[in-house]
């Protein structure tokens, strides 16, 4: 009768080999870079093979789709947002020259040779003042600047106000905030300055 180490010395000796042949089932071996399982792959036929690879590919396509429409709304969100920001920027102004025109005083009416709307009179230390625009070439394009001209007031009723000179230059006509001398102003009128 052989003894229990006689018995077990096979095995004992061949420990390693023993615990392989014990575990050859379905192992899951975590990857080290990822921390996935790995799992066998799965034999499938030729079709299932193939629906599964259009699948990926479709899955893929509409990814594709969904990143080049926010890329484009996303662009179209800073373009409005940079032509609002520029709005704010800057005082937007319309532009004309002074006319000729009516000026009603002491119920007679009298022509003037030069009249510009009440909303192109500005108030400054010298008293009334208007605002000459002169473009300006730069990198980017045409941008406009005001420089204030003091001017005489011969006239003025509720809407206009007659001045000596003209100065044959465009005149900032109406403006949505103060100006100042030599400010930046963006032309908002369909024929700009210039």
């Amino acid at each position: 009768m052989r003894t229990y180490r006689q018995r077990n010395k096979g095995q004992i000796k061949h420990r390693s080999k023993r615990i392989s042949k014990r575990n050859t089932g379905k192992i899951h071996v975590p990857m080290r870079s990822t921390g996935r399982k790995y799992r066998p792959k799965k034999k499938g036929t030729e079709q299932e093979r193939q629906a599964l690879l259009q699948k990926r590919e479709l899955r893929r396509k509409r990814w594709i789709r969904r990143f080049s429409l926010g890329l484009f709304l996303l662009l179209v969100f800073c373009t409005f947002a940079s032509a609002e920001v520029e709005k704010m920027r800057f005082p937007q102004v319309t532009t004309g020259m002074a006319e000729a025109g009516i000026i009603r005083q002491d119920g007679r009416e009298v022509e003037y040779e030069y009249t510009v709307p009440l909303s192109a009179l500005f108030t400054g230390e010298l008293g009334y003042q208007v605002f000459a625009v002169f473009p300006q070439h730069t990198r980017f394009g045409i941008s406009y600047s005001v420089v204030g001209l003091p001017m005489e007031v011969l006239a003025m009723d509720e809407e206009r106000a007659a001045l000596d000179s003209g100065m044959g230059v465009e005149l900032v006509l109406s403006s949505d905030r103060p100006l100042v001398s030599e400010m930046e102003v963006m032309v908002t009128n369909e024929r700009e300055a210039g």
